[in-house]
């Protein structure tokens, strides 16, 4: 006596929903890919400044600086910091252990 075995056949529905998923899933991939590596951004406009044209005259003027430090308003300034001492950095020997 002879036994056969089949598989059961799935519905033919359930071909077409995992082809249909295959073919969205390749569609987002590809979708991805020209929105990141081919298309090329839009530029935004962007508008100058209103006083960014002031600093292109200013930084255009001529400037001496011996003049300036030799000015008399220069040489008024008076200097209300200490400068810190420098003290001890770090251990004399830093191999050795703590």
């Amino acid at each position: 006596m002879a036994i056969v075995i089949e598989e059961e056949r799935r519905a033919s529905s359930g071909a077409w929903v995992a082809i249909l998923m295959w073919v969205v899933f390749i569609g987002a991939l590809a979708a991805g890919f020209y929105y990141v590596f081919v298309k090329k951004p839009d530029l935004i406009p962007i508008a100058t400044p209103k006083g960014f044209i002031d600093t292109k005259t200013i930084s255009e003027l001529p400037l001496d600086p011996g003049k300036v430090l030799q000015s008399a308003r220069f040489q008024s300034l008076t200097n209300h910091v200490n400068e810190g001492a420098v003290g001890q950095v770090g251990r004399s020997n830093p191999f050795l252990g703590f």
